[in-house]
């Protein structure tokens, strides 16, 4: 187990495969190609093989991530609010609750 507390498992005749120790919360983008998840109070982009892991939404707290029907962004809740921040990473904004 590394500083960041990821590990890889090993089984013979296999490719590594990365296993994230404190992660949670997890949620497959609609096209399979991405996993979104919290992990050391923030929300992380990830391949769906778990490689380059990235910090998209940096606001403490954060939890829950859902991908929006359209692809486009990444919904989670912190601080009692929900909030919204492009699947590319960027600023978060806090999501309306108009037209409900």
């Amino acid at each position: 187990i590394s500083a960041n507390r990821d590990a890889e498992e090993r089984t013979p005749g296999a490719k590594p495969t990365r296993v994230l120790v404190n992660a949670s919360n997890p949620s497959i983008s609609h096209d399979g190609k991405r996993i979104y998840y919290q992990s050391r109070s923030q929300l992380w982009r990830t391949t769906i093989q778990g490689s380059n892991p990235e910090p998209i939404a940096h606001e403490r707290g954060a939890s829950d991530p859902i991908e929006s029907a359209d692809g486009k962004y990444i919904y989670f809740r912190a601080r009692r609010s929900f909030y919204r921040v492009p699947v590319t990473g960027g600023e978060s904004e806090e999501a309306s609750c108009s037209g409900v």
